[in-house]
């Protein structure tokens, strides 16, 4: 069982539910309650339609106390455990440094980094204690989260803080958990993407978006199923293990290939 949160149709997160959905694992989609949550439970349906694999939505705001918990701790009283979680939440609302407002700041950095913080944390002690004590959990930075961006360093700062979460997470693992408990087999791993062409990235300017590519060495926006293959293999026995602790960059280079 898979949890994606964040898991807008159209943007990564969908991608990532269809992907995991594809190589069989059964999926719960989490995005925030809306007046009209017709999409979203679509979505879950068309899942289920197109790859014959269980799929379901739970409403929940990442940004919310416990919001995490409550889908974790549904999920495991309908499915049994947790096998993988994704943190693919995600918002921008960019402004220059010397004009950031505090509440401008704090709203991306408690969608991008605060949210995404105790929701790992949720995902991991659910994981820690369930038999046997396994579970993948992948989180989706950004390459702004290394190389900085301008006009956006609220959002740079909580792709960053998450990244060295991650990390740190990973020594704490080896130091403190795995010594208590040798069976433990539980991994984190950070993604970290270029431009991607979704609802996120909508309004950058062509000279803006140009700047970004430059910067991150890319020759082209990616596609969020591309992405999305990245997280499956993140979330597999062999993937987590290799990955684990690390936050791996993915940029657009060279032409699609269909």
């Amino acid at each position: 069982m898979i949890i994606v949160f964040g898991a807008s149709p159209t943007g990564i997160g969908g991608a990532i539910a269809y992907e995991v959905a594809l190589q069989g694992a059964s999926v719960v989609t989490v995005s925030r309650n809306k007046a009209d949550n017709t999409a979203a439970e679509e979505f879950a349906a068309s899942l289920t339609e197109q790859t014959g694999t269980k799929a379901k939505w739970m409403p929940a705001d990442i940004t919310e106390k416990d919001a995490a918990d409550k889908v974790i701790a549904n999920v495991v009283n309908e499915f049994g455990r947790v096998d993988g979680v994704v943190i693919a939440s995600g918002i921008r609302d960019d402004f220059y440094f010397i004009g950031m407002s505090r509440d401008r700041f704090m709203r991306v950095f408690d969608t991008n980094f605060i949210g995404p913080y105790f929701a790992i944390q949720a995902a991991f002690n659910q994981m820690r204690r369930q038999k046997p004590p396994s579970g993948r959990i992948v989180a989706i930075g950004s390459e702004a989260g290394e190389k900085g961006s301008p006009g956006q360093t609220n959002y740079a700062a909580a792709k960053a803080a998450l990244a060295i979460t991650i990390a740190s997470i990973e020594l704490e693992t080896e130091w403190k958990y795995k010594p208590k408990n040798p069976e433990l087999n539980l991994t984190v791993v950070n993604i970290s993407p270029g431009v991607v062409r979704t609802g996120l990235t909508d309004d950058l300017s062509p000279e803006q978006k140009a700047l970004l590519l430059r910067e991150t060495g890319a020759e082209r926006e990616l596609e969020p199923s591309e992405v999305a293959i990245l997280v499956a293999y993140a979330l597999s026995r062999e993937g987590g293990a290799i990955l684990s602790g690390k936050t791996v960059p993915i940029v657009g280079k060279g032409p699609l290939i269909s």
